[in-house]
């Protein structure tokens, strides 16, 4: 009796053992962020589960994480520039998996496709990009040259990937271009401070032009004002030199209006 008994007990706990294991192989849970790609027998199926608790068929069915969140993703490309110039340039962008996508990605390309798909696109990408720039173009125009990487970027991975941002973290040129591109700008920023030198002396040759002219202008209203009054100065010097030679006698003799008429004034 206490043989049966013993015997009912391991069986019920082998039960519950075995039904605890079919219990979690029956079930899942996706984390936050995260779709679940099913597979039955190995074999990737269409459906995906979404974050959350989820039942599946224990022991034939099998649930793999794929993230869905942005992630970043960044690479160094090194490409020829319209104008031949050897560009290094790195390049981030920030991505995320299509939830409809994730499924065939899976099953296609598998969980390393940064460097089955990501790594390939931007590197075909960003030789596309540089070369439709000049070395020049891509420090003087770098929002355009974000816009066309982002461009050619979508154009190749569209297909499994959303891309939200593409970021230029630095772009490099050769040693021989960088020497140029100072010599350059050493050179401008000396023609610009000789034209503003050349500003500054026409400037002051303007300011001494029109001293000049003011101070001929001065002079000669001096000069006039020192002849009327020189000429009012003789004026009276005359008058007063006519009138100290005056004897006190009123004249005699004035002439009316005919000249042939003479008037005696003392008769």
């Amino acid at each position: 009796m206490e043989t049966k008994s013993k015997v009912i007990v391991g069986v019920i706990c082998i039960a519950l053992v075995i039904g605890l294991i079919i219990l979690f192989a029956s079930t899942t849970i996706v984390p936050t962020g995260h779709i679940g790609v099913v597979t039955l027998y190995s074999k990737v199926q269409d459906k995906y589960l979404d974050a959350g608790f989820h039942f599946i068929a224990p022991f034939v069915e099998s649930v793999h994480d794929v993230d869905i969140r942005t992630q970043k993703y960044q690479n160094t490309v090194e490409g020829s520039a319209k104008d031949l110039q050897i560009v290094n340039m790195t390049v981030s962008i920030n991505y995320q998996i299509k939830p409809e996508k994730a499924s065939e990605l899976y099953a296609n390309v598998g969980e390393n496709y940064n460097d089955t798909v990501l790594n390939p696109a931007l590197q075909s990408g960003l030789k596309a990009a540089i070369a439709k720039f000049t070395a020049e173009e891509m420090v003087t125009r770098r929002s355009e040259v974000a816009a066309s990487i982002t461009e050619e970027l979508n154009s190749r991975l569209e297909e499994y990937f959303l891309i939200s941002a593409v970021n230029l973290e630095n772009i490099g040129f050769t040693e021989e271009f960088n020497a140029a591109v100072e010599a350059k700008t050493t050179n401008q920023q000396k023609a610009e401070a000789e034209k503003a030198q050349l500003e500054i002396i026409k400037v002051q040759n303007e300011q001494k032009i029109n001293t000049a002219e003011a101070e001929a202008k001065v002079r000669e209203l001096q000069s006039q004002s020192v002849t009327e009054q020189s000429l009012e100065q003789l004026r009276l010097e005359n008058e007063r030199a006519m009138i100290d030679k005056w004897n006190g006698v009123m004249p005699t003799y004035m002439l009316g209006e005919n000249a042939n008429a003479l008037f005696n004034l003392g008769q």
